[in-house]
Parts: C-alpha cells; sequence; structure tokens
C-alpha cells in the first residue's frame, strides 16, 4: 500500500483528485462503455470526434493526471479512465473544477451498473465553501424513466451555514449515529468516506490502487 492523503486534500492540488467517479465494472468493460458514449455523443454534435490511447501502465498517477493538461475552463475536451486493484474504474475528466457529475445516474442506467461519486473539499471554515459527499446509484434497479436506486449523504456550505442532507436507504456499513453529531460538520467527515469505500473495495487513498492500465480518451474537433 501507498498512503499519500496530501496529495488528494491539499487545497491547491489537482482538482480531480477531490472529485471522484467510480464506474461499477472492470477497466475494459468501462472503457467500452464510455467509449461508445462518447462516440454516440459525436455523432449528436457532429463536428466532435473521441480519440483513444492507451497508456503505460508504469506511469504514477502524477504522470497519468499531467496529461489531462491544460485544464479547461467549461466542459472538459480529456478524460481519463483508470483500471483499479478492484472491480472499479475511475473516471476523470479535465475541468478546472474537476469531474463533472451531471450525466452519472443516467450513464449508470444506461450501463444497468453502480456508479459512485464523492467530492472530498472539507473547506467549512469562515469564508470557506466546501462539500464533503457519498452517492451510490445502481443503474440496475430504476425506479423511474430517470431515477434509480441512490444513497446520497452530503455535507456542504454554500453560504455562511453548513446543512447536511441524506437520501436513500442506508447502507448496512454508514455510521449513521454521526448523522446527529451537534457539530454539523462531523456528520460526514472525509474519513468516514474513506471508511465507506472500503466497504465497496476502494481504497481511496492508496496510489498503488490506481497503479495499472489507463486510457486517455480526447475529444478532437473535425476539420
Amino acid at each position: 500500500m501507498n498512503i499519500n492523503k496530501d496529495i488528494f486534500l491539499a487545497k491547491d492540488g489537482h482538482p480531480s483528485l477531490k472529485q471522484f467517479y467510480f464506474i461499477g465494472a472492470p477497466f475494459e468493460k468501462a472503457l467500452e462503455f464510455y467509449l461508445k458514449r462518447r462516440i454516440d455523443l459525436s455523432d449528436f454534435y457532429q463536428n466532435l470526434r473521441p480519440k483513444l490511447s492507451y497508456l503505460n501502465e508504469e506511469y504514477s498517477l502524477s504522470q497519468k493526471l499531467d496529461l489531462l493538461s491544460p485544464l479547461e475552463i467549461t466542459g472538459s475536451s480529456k478524460y481519463l479512465l483508470l483500471e483499479t486493484k478492484s472491480n472499479w474504474s475511475l473516471l476523470i475528466g479535465n475541468n478546472k473544477e474537476g469531474t463533472d457529475f451531471s450525466c452519472v445516474e443516467y450513464e449508470a442506467m444506461l450501463w444497468k451498473v453502480k456508479a459512485l461519486t464523492i467530492y472530498l473539499k472539507p473547506y467549512f471554515k469562515k469564508d470557506e465553501f466546501g462539500i464533503v459527499s457519498f452517492c451510490l446509484y445502481d443503474g440496475s434497479k430504476p425506479i423511474s424513466r430517470h431515477e434509480c436506486e441512490a444513497r446520497i449523504i452530503q455535507l456542504y456550505k454554500e453560504t455562511s451555514r453548513i446543512e447536511f442532507s441524506e437520501y436513500g436507504t442506508p447502507l448496512p456499513f454508514e455510521q449513521t449515529e454521526k448523522y446527529n453529531e451537534r457539530l454539523k460538520k462531523n456528520r460526514l467527515t472525509v474519513e468516514m468516506v474513506e471508511e465507506y469505500c472500503k466497504h465497496l473495495g476502494i481504497a481511496l487513498f492508496d496510489l498503488d490502487f490506481y497503479q495499472s492500465k489507463a486510457a486517455l480518451i480526447e475529444i478532437l474537433r473535425n476539420k
């Protein structure tokens, strides 16, 4: 194991290490899913096309992230898919605000897999605005045309107040007693999210967990 929380939690660190999008499928299957998704979107927008490159497995996580530069102000033009040492794959976009989560539930339902998103921005001091969240979607269990079974736990500060919210049925491993803590900032901590991930087979802060196959998908404009 090669645990290094500082790389993930440093306030001035890479934005994509503060917003995680795990796809509940092995690398080859997740790549098949996501590449087809980008091809379908390219067909819709017509002037775009995805370019796939496989990366050297010996690259460190930092070296892989370097390939996402430059970071985009709006949208993403590059996506990095990482194999992990479990049956989850990690998708990373190159937006300066971090990976986009807007289509996660739709994609989980499209692919009939589980999807996990995590925010790790524990900035709750005065004049800080942050969020810590753990959101698990089960795309194989739709409850409507646009929704699937989900468990969402969030601690966030958008104004001067810290807010806590939860939705869905608690998972067996959750520390639900913490959700009633008097200090709201203690109701969902980075350590709790890390522990929840362990129960899903995800070693969140272990650099070796991400040291395997990787692919870069670049969105190019047709000339």
